[in-house]
Parts: C-alpha cells; sequence; structure tokens
C-alpha cells in the first residue's frame, strides 16, 4: 500500500510526468493483505494505461528546495553490521509499529558502525539508518507504512520530502 496517490488513468499522480506503479502506488486496487501477485497485477493494470503517451516529454518533477534537506556524515571506522543484525535492529525498532525511543535506539545502533564501505552488508544498513532516521523526523503517520505510535495521525507540515546528502567520511 504505497505513499503515492494515482488515478486511473495508468498511475498518474499530481506531478505532471510523474507515475507511480506497483508497491510505491496508491491505486486503491488491494485490499487488506498485500501479496507480490496484487502488486504485479497493479502494475500491470496500471502501468501500461498512458505511459506510451508520454514517453519523451522532458522531467519536470519535484526538486530538491521542495522539502527538509538532511547531511549525514557515515562512520569509516568502527565494526560492520551483519545482515541478520541490520533484520533484528529493523524488526525491533523500524517495524510496523514505530516509537520515537525505538527509532533513536535503531539510529544510534547504526550510527555506530561502518558503512563507508561498500559491502552488501553496509550497503544494508545504510538503507535501514536512512530508513529510521527519516522515520524518527516524521513526528507523524502516514499511509500503511509508516505509522508512529506516538504520532498517530497526519500532520499537513509533514506533506514535503526527506532528502539525504551523505558526505564522505
Amino acid at each position: 500500500m504505497g505513499g503515492l496517490r494515482v488515478n486511473v488513468r495508468g498511475g498518474e499522480t499530481n506531478i505532471k510526468g510523474l507515475y507511480a506503479i506497483g508497491e510505491v502506488a496508491d491505486t486503491g486496487l488491494h485490499g487488506a493483505n498485500r501479496l507480490a501477485s496484487n502488486s504485479l497485477l497493479e502494475a500491470l493494470v496500471m502501468g501500461g494505461f498512458n505511459l506510451p503517451r508520454y514517453l519523451g516529454e522532458p522531467w519536470v518533477g519535484p526538486r530538491l528546495d521542495d522539502g527538509l534537506l538532511v547531511t549525514l556524515k557515515l562512520r569509516d571506522n568502527g565494526p560492520l553490521m551483519s545482515i541478520d543484525e541490520v533484520r533484528r535492529v529493523n524488526w525491533e525498532y523500524v517495524g510496523i509499529l514505530r516509537s520515537g525511543e525505538g527509532l533513536r535506539k535503531a539510529v544510534d545502533l547504526y550510527e555506530r558502525v561502518n558503512m563507508a564501505v561498500s559491502t552488501r552488508e553496509s550497503n544494508a544498513a545504510l538503507v535501514s539508518y536512512l530508513t529510521a532516521y527519516a522515520a524518527l523526523l516524521r513526528t507523524e503517520s502516514r499511509g500503511g507504512t509508516h505509522y508512529r505510535v506516538d504520532y498517530p495521525v497526519k500532520d499537513i507540515n509533514w506533506q514535503r520530502r526527506i532528502y539525504f546528502r551523505v558526505s564522505p567520511p
């Protein structure tokens, strides 16, 4: 159940030239359970509707100045985190029901590890770190994929994007 609201004309969003299909799209076609076959059906049905007509048009999507820009510096020393550790941290603190306290614990754990090397494990830790950091910043609940028990409702002030810039260590 994605967060990008689309219409019935092939996954069009309210941003000219931006289409959303599959897991990222909120099409209204799915039920309470999100099975892979549902997403595939949505992608096939919604994805092929209007796309050929718009191929080749210039990008007129969002700019970096329409949201919150956060600059992070990664550690280039310290321990690496295993995939199992990343899974455990995400399960315990960045799962379906999130809280500021749990997200802060996840962010603190990720900030202790070396993510400046390019390995499968460090890339998983980096993506999870950015997810936890963004979820910690976003003090609201939005859609079915971001629910904060300490902020259970949408906040109009968060109708914007969060951009991350990762600076070298």
